[in-house]
């Protein structure tokens, strides 16, 4: 019964050992000034202290239209004889702060930035101006559905599996900020974070990728040696112009020795609207 009403009455806990105080109207002057200290705003306007005395009894109480129902839930909880204060916050309280929504957008990008690091490799910083300007739109029940960068959407987050599925307009944005060209002999240094992984397709199999066909094993040139199966990628001809974007289903060992078999899954091709 005490939880449903924590929201709109707050019991006075730091103060029940000091029952020292004989004057209940200093009890309240006390519980003020430590609340001003803390700075929790309260409208003292609506507090008054009132020493009711039965026996040994004595209750701090306001002039609240529930209280005779605040007693009676101390009574079930032994707690008779605890004193207890309750305040109406003001409107501008310190409990729901104006930046409330800024730091909610702040999060939410973090945590944007934290999965294009961990899923695609793509330095922090890179995943900082790669989420520019962020914005998102969510669900009823306030999960990310998709994700925009300058007005432009570049992902969505998937709830299947806590993955990200990248666009057209995103994958470009990440091909023009890792323009190499990859190949099956690494000359890249070692680093934690290596960039979004990229595979060299043959000039041949661009029409087909091009238009949203999976990658085959036998037509590729040249593969990024961080791919790992399950991972996005980037798919790009000889001169490093993106051609599609998927998930990559094997290794690049087997993509440069198989000759038989899907290499990347291909989730939508660049080329659709070339056509």
């Amino acid at each position: 019964k005490l939880e449903k009403k924590r929201e709109k009455y707050q019991i006075a806990g730091n103060f029940v050992s000091d029952l020292k105080y004989k004057d209940w109207n200093g009890f309240v002057k006390v519980f003020i000034d430590d609340c001003n200290r803390k700075g929790i705003v309260i409208n003292t306007d609506n507090i008054i202290a009132k020493q009711k005395t039965s026996g040994s009894k004595a209750i701090v109480n306001s002039n609240g239209k529930d209280n005779d129902e605040i007693i009676e839930f101390l009574l079930d909880l032994g707690l008779k004889d605890i004193p207890y204060i309750t305040i109406s916050p003001e409107s501008t309280s310190e409990l729901n702060p104006p930046k409330n929504q800024e730091i909610r957008n702040w999060l939410d990008r973090c945590a944007i930035v934290d999965k294009l690091a961990l899923l695609c490799s793509i330095n922090p910083n890179d995943g900082c101006k790669f989420t520019n300007d962020m914005s998102s739109r969510k669900s009823t029940t306030d999960r990310m559905v998709n994700v925009y960068s300058d007005g432009v959407h570049i992902l969505s987050p998937r709830l299947s599996d806590g993955g990200i599925s990248l666009t057209v307009e995103g994958a470009k944005i990440l091909s023009s900020m890792y323009p190499q060209i990859p190949n099956f002999v690494s000359e890249v240094e070692y680093s934690d974070f290596q960039g979004i992984p990229k595979i060299c397709i043959i000039d041949d199999a661009v029409p087909f990728v091009g238009i949203g066909r999976n990658v085959m094993q036998g037509y590729i040139s040249g593969a990024d040696d961080h791919i790992i199966p399950g991972m996005p990628c980037l798919v790009v001809n000889s001169k490093g112009d993106l051609i599609a974007h998927g998930l990559a289903v094997t290794t690049s060992s087997e993509m440069q020795y198989l000759k038989k078999g899907v290499a990347v899954k291909v989730r939508d091709g660049a080329l659709k609207n070339n056509e």
